[in-house]
């Protein structure tokens, strides 16, 4: 059978029996009078057989190699494949649920912002490098942690702090420092190693707000007042404040951020 025949056939397009083809796939000669492939029926079962493979999204090359596997190695290379889907379906959960909690932020920040409520922080990491208060110099730790950070998002979460003597000048315009953190259950979920010099902040009771605002660096005190009004009704110090960005968006033409931004009551 000639190549539109056969993809006629068996029911799939001609780009990809030329495709399997050029990949050897296909045990099938060429007729010597014209050179053109001479398709058989058994190639219609090597062209499945690869199709569902490449479906587990195995390699061309593994592909191959499966396709010329006695069983037992066979099965050892499925068996590894299931292990890959196995983690991706664990992470693709995992992506699931940290996108539940970003779309409830983002509710939150939209109908309910700058209500006051009280939770529980757990340990976490942050390693700041924006802020016009912040030096930059970073080491080499560091500078990978913040890289390992990036990678990991949207399981890191890009983190705010505000310094306790910031908070205290009274300044209309309070000074944010910015860069990336990770709470220690999230770095458990998907395995990321940090270094053991890189700080991890203790569990904290944290009374804490949503709200949006136009400049994360520098946002304004009325912003965090609610908060201040509540420690000193409760008779708590001021701590230094910590947060972080859950969305950016774009409304009415404006620039807009969401934050999450607390204080410790301990």
């Amino acid at each position: 059978m000639k190549v539109h025949e056969f993809a006629k056939r068996i029911g799939l397009p001609n780009s990809t029996i030329r495709f399997y083809d050029r990949e050897n796939i296909t045990a099938s000669g060429r007729n010597k009078s014209n050179n053109y492939r001479d398709y058989q029926n058994l190639d219609a079962l090597v062209i499945y057989s690869a199709q569902s493979l490449r479906g587990f999204n195995f390699s061309m090359e593994d592909t191959k190699k499966l396709l010329n596997s006695d069983v037992l190695e066979y099965s050892q290379l499925m068996k590894q494949k299931e292990a890959e889907l196995e983690l991706d379906i664990l992470r693709s959960k995992q992506r699931l649920k940290r996108l539940k909690e970003m779309t409830s932020c983002m509710d939150i920040v939209e109908k309910i912002p700058n209500q006051v409520f009280e939770y529980d922080l757990g340990e976490h990491y942050i390693i700041k490098s924006f802020g016009d208060d912040i030096k930059h110099n970073l080491n080499a730790v560091q500078k990978k942690t913040i890289a390992d950070l990036s990678e990991a998002l949207p399981f890191s979460y890009v983190a705010l702090h505000i310094k306790k003597e910031n908070i205290l000048a009274q300044s209309k315009f309070i000074a944010v420092q910015i860069g990336l953190g990770i709470l220690e259950r999230k770095r458990k979920e998907i395995d990321l190693q940090i270094d053991k010099s890189i700080e991890c902040i203790g569990s904290k009771r944290v009374l804490a707000l949503y709200a949006k605002v136009k400049n994360p660096f520098l946002i304004e005190r009325k912003i965090i007042q609610p908060i201040l009004e509540r420690l000193e009704e409760s008779n708590k110090d001021i701590k230094d404040f910590y947060g972080k960005l859950h969305i950016s968006y774009t409304e009415k033409g404006e620039k807009f951020y969401g934050i999450m931004i607390g204080c410790a009551m301990e």
